[in-house]
């Protein structure tokens, strides 16, 4: 399972969490056993201990968005997040029965039309009548910081393919409808995690002592826990806040 935020941060997410077949569960079982029972010169400076993702928590990542916590912060990114994930939007207009009387405001109930656009993206590059199922066969890192856990994180990159291109597309329909709020307009600069990689699983971090000592690392589990990892298959898409302000 991905690791808690900072205190310091706040953050608000969309992912799809995946269906792990037996192959990604052999995957994350041996890779949890090379991690217990190998000699790795991990960076104790980190002050943390490797951890491998349980199988049923993995996910890939279409939208993040994390700041310094703060309660206006805060209150920014909950209005991001209930404006791409509400299944409804509430909508005030000025209205007149018939002319010459006062105008009201009335309210109305919307549909979210991102909802029905993120559908239509998966369907259009994989059709309702297949299965979204995917592979992955290959391992990549990146540096995290600015969390509790630092190190390096280790991730599954999807092969290229209909369910990668569905999952990019989705990716840039919720950044473009988050980007159009006025809570975004006025994040602070310092806006982290604004370019997330959506074809990644993240399946475990470790606080590597150097890069020689990470790709060793990726190299052997890759050529031991069998990759490709294949027949794995994706969940609908799920918002998460972290609020800390």
């Amino acid at each position: 399972m991905t690791t808690p935020e900072s205190e310091e941060f706040s953050s608000i997410r969309a992912v799809r969490p995946v269906v792990p077949s037996k192959s990604m569960r052999t995957f994350i079982r041996v890779a949890d056993q090379l991690v217990a029972e190998g000699d790795f010169d991990f960076n104790n400076g980190f002050q943390i201990e490797p951890l491998v993702f349980a199988a049923d928590m993995l996910h890939v990542t279409l939208f993040k968005r994390r700041v310094p916590a703060s309660a206006e912060n805060d209150e920014r990114l909950a209005k991001i997040s209930r404006y791409v994930g509400d299944q409804y939007h509430t909508v005030s207009r000025l209205t007149r029965d018939r002319p010459g009387v006062q105008q009201r405001t009335t309210t109305v109930r919307r549909l979210n039309p991102l909802r029905r656009a993120l559908d239509d993206a998966e369907t259009m590059h994989v059709p309702s009548k297949e299965q979204l199922l995917f592979r992955a066969g290959k391992i990549v890192s990146n540096l995290v910081d600015g969390t509790r856990h630092p190190g390096f994180e280790l991730s599954l990159l999807i092969d290229g393919g209909p369910v990668a291109d569905a999952l990019t597309f989705q990716s840039d329909l919720i950044n473009d409808a988050a980007d159009r709020t006025n809570a975004a307009k006025v994040l602070p600069s310092n806006n982290y995690d604004r370019s997330i990689i959506p074809i990644e699983i993240p399946f475990m971090r470790a606080p590597f002592k150097s890069e020689a000592d990470l790709d060793d690392f990726i190299e052997l589990v890759s050529t031991t826990a069998d990759l490709p990892v294949f027949d794995n298959g994706l969940r609908g898409v799920s918002y998460r806040a972290e609020l800390n302000g």
